[in-house]
């Protein structure tokens, strides 16, 4: 995700197989649903992203940043 940020196929939470297309085309009210599964997995200890995510960190902080970069978005065209 950090090198094609804007490629829609790119997995923005590998361990959920979240897509940056599928959050940037989802609803606000999916995208918060996104959010809310991967940290319901995350506490239920679901996740790996210390190896599937090439960052070897959390992807929560990535999927975070790009609902509230899309938000920014929407508030700015109204």
């Amino acid at each position: 995700y950090q090198k094609e940020p804007d490629a829609e196929e790119v997995f923005v939470c590998y361990c959920f197989r979240h897509t940056a297309g599928d959050v940037r085309a989802a609803l606000p009210e999916t995208r918060a649903a996104i959010v809310n599964g991967i940290n319901t997995g995350i506490n239920a200890g679901q996740c790996a992203c210390d190896l599937r995510n090439p960052q070897g960190a959390c992807c929560l902080g990535n999927v975070r940043g790009l609902v509230k970069q899309l938000e920014r978005l929407a508030v700015a065209a109204t």
